[in-house]
This record gives structure tokens, C-alpha cells and sequence, in this order.
């Protein structure tokens, strides 16, 4: 399994590639969960009956004075459980670059409520599916698989 380190150098390679300067880092599960309720997206999904555990999210965006990427390792273990090492290298840069792309397109968001998060997520897709679509799909396809009912 990565280590923490491991994670954070390729989190470092990916803010690099994307010209980002923002804090990456690894929150306690109770934190975490306190920030993603925060998200008009998340909060929305849960107030419809899922559970946080049920999203599997491995990573979340907090636009504050300073852009950060909080990471789960709780989630991101989970999803990476068994899987070869090539694999989780690969699944951590495609959260990392998805939660970048989120950054690169923060001024398109005009409001921060749940029609303009989804918008956001919509777009953030489209455009890592184009510029990167091995790593997307890599990405998108373990995090379908952990989150099937």
C-alpha cells in the first residue's frame, strides 16, 4: 500500500504538472468528514438518504484564502485494497488531478450552492475524461466498483 509520503510526492508532481499552488494533505477521518458536509454537493447526496460511507470519496477541495486538498487515507486504502502498485500510483494521481481540475475552473463557479457544484463536477469530468483519459478511466473505474450497491 502507499505510504503517506509516497502519496504526497505524487500529490507535489501533480501541483507541479498543473502550475497549483495549493496544501495537500491527509486529515483524520472526523475532520474530514466535518469538511465534506460542508460541500452543497455532499450535503445534498446525504440529506437524500446516503450515507458518507456509501461515496467512498477519497479526496476534497476547500477554496479558502489558500487552495487544499485533503485526503483520506481511510477511502483512499479502501479502495486501493489488493490493488498492484503501478495501480494506486495511477488512482492517486487521478484524484489529485480531478481535485486540480476543480482548482483550475474555481472561477467558474459563481455560486456555491448545489446547481453550480454539480455544474462544476460535470465540467471537471468532461475536461480530465479529454486531457487525460487512461488516468481517467483508471480513476473512474475503482471508484465505481467500490461504490456499487
Amino acid at each position: 500500500m502507499l505510504t503517506e509520503k509516497q502519496t504526497l510526492l505524487i500529490a507535489k508532481q501533480a501541483l507541479k504538472k498543473f502550475k497549483v499552488n495549493c496544501e495537500v494533505k491527509f486529515i483524520p477521518y472526523d475532520k474530514y468528514l466535518e469538511t465534506a458536509k460542508k460541500s452543497p454537493l455532499i450535503s445534498e447526496i446525504l440529506s437524500e438518504g446516503f450515507s458518507f460511507n456509501e461515496l467512498k470519496i477519497p479526496a476534497l477541495v476547500e477554496h479558502e484564502l489558500k487552495e487544499h486538498i485533503f485526503l483520506s487515507k481511510k477511502i483512499i486504502n479502501y479502495l486501493l485494497k489488493n490493488k498492484p502498485l503501478k495501480v494506486q500510483k495511477d488512482f492517486v494521481k487521478a484524484v489529485l488531478y480531478h481535485e486540480l481540475f476543480h482548482i483550475k475552473n474555481r472561477r467558474k463557479v459563481t455560486k456555491k450552492n448545489y446547481l453550480e457544484c454539480q455544474k462544476s463536477e460535470d465540467a471537471v469530468c468532461n475536461e480530465f475524461r479529454k486531457e487525460y483519459p487512461e488516468i481517467y478511466k483508471l480513476g473512474y473505474e475503482i471508484h465505481k466498483k467500490a461504490t456499487e450497491i
